[in-house]
C-alpha cells in the first residue's frame, strides 16, 4: 500500500485529491495537513511514500515546503498540485525538487502522476499550454 501526505489548505480539494488517489485501491492517504509547515511536521512524522503538495498555503507555501523536504527526506517524492499554469511556476517547482506537477484543473490526471514517480522512476510534467 502506497502512503500519501496531502498538503492544501482547501478542505475540499484534500477530500477530492484522497477520493482519487484511493479509488485506485492501492494508495491510502496517511495524513492531511492545510500548509507547508504543517505539512513538512506530517511528512517527517508519518514517513510518506509521497506528498502531494499545492503552492499557495498560508503559513508556509508550497516552494518552500518543497525545499524543505528535499532538504530533510531528499528521496520522498513531491508531487505538485497547483492552480498556476505558468512555465516560471512549473520551473520554481523542479528547481526545489518537485517530481511532478499537476494543474488543479486536470486533478483526475493525479493516478498517472503517481504512477509515473513511483512506479517508472520518471518526472510528470503537464505540457504547457
Amino acid at each position: 500500500m502506497i502512503r500519501a501526505l496531502v498538503v492544501d489548505d482547501s478542505d475540499i480539494v484534500r477530500k477530492y485529491v484522497r477520493t482519487i488517489l484511493e479509488f485506485r485501491g492501492d494508495i491510502e492517504v496517511c495524513a492531511e495537513a492545510v500548509n507547508g509547515k504543517e505539512g513538512v511536521t506530517k511528512a517527517l512524522e508519518h514517513h510518506p511514500d509521497l506528498v502531494i503538495l499545492d503552492l499557495t498555503m498560508p503559513v508556509m507555501d508550497g516552494l518552500t515546503a518543497a525545499a524543505e523536504l528535499r532538504k530533510r527526506l531528499p528521496q520522498l517524492p513531491i508531487l505538485v498540485c497547483s492552480i498556476h499554469d505558468s512555465p516560471e511556476v512549473v520551473k520554481q517547482a523542479k528547481q526545489v525538487g518537485a517530481r511532478g506537477y499537476v494543474r488543479k484543473e486536470h486533478i483526475l490526471q493525479l493516478p498517472d502522476a503517481v504512477d509515473a514517480l513511483l512506479f517508472h522512476n520518471a518526472t510528470y510534467f503537464q505540457p504547457e499550454n
